[in-house]
């Protein structure tokens, strides 16, 4: 598994999620911003890179597949326009905490059949990879 960009990671799932959401999902500009936040984090909040940084320390790289599934249909799903979308920040803060806090492969594995029933099927597979740079 090799490591990704940001950038690249968006042409290979993030930009389908985008276009497949809705004719008037809003600027893919703003999209990508709100992507680049959830990864990155903030003051309020660790980023889902360093939550699955956390997680692999704890449970070894066995768990990085899924959550990097995890992180992707999150945040795909949460960067949507709030008309749009059917993930909340506090939904974010939720499964963030809960696979940083069981990170096992299980407990992620948990934490994405949930996601998997609330939010619209993918339409493409989403990226494996070792490392997101940004």
């Amino acid at each position: 598994m090799p490591d990704t960009t940001i950038e690249n990671l968006y042409t290979l799932y993030f930009s389908k999620v985008f276009r497949g959401a809705s004719p008037a999902a809003g600027r893919e500009s703003d999209y990508i911003k709100f992507i680049k936040a959830s990864y990155k984090g903030n003051w309020m909040a660790d980023g889902w890179q360093e939550q699955t940084d956390d997680a692999v320390r704890a449970a070894g790289p066995s768990i990085r597949q899924p959550m990097n599934k995890l992180g992707q249909r999150i945040c795909g799903e949460w960067a949507k326009p709030n008309d749009v979308r059917t993930v909340t920040t506090n939904h974010l803060k939720q499964w963030g905490k809960a696979a940083r806090d069981t990170p096992t492969i299980a407990s992620v594995e948990q934490q994405i059949i949930i996601v998997e029933r609330m939010i619209p099927k993918p339409l493409v597979a989403v990226h494996v990879f070792e490392g997101l740079r940004m």
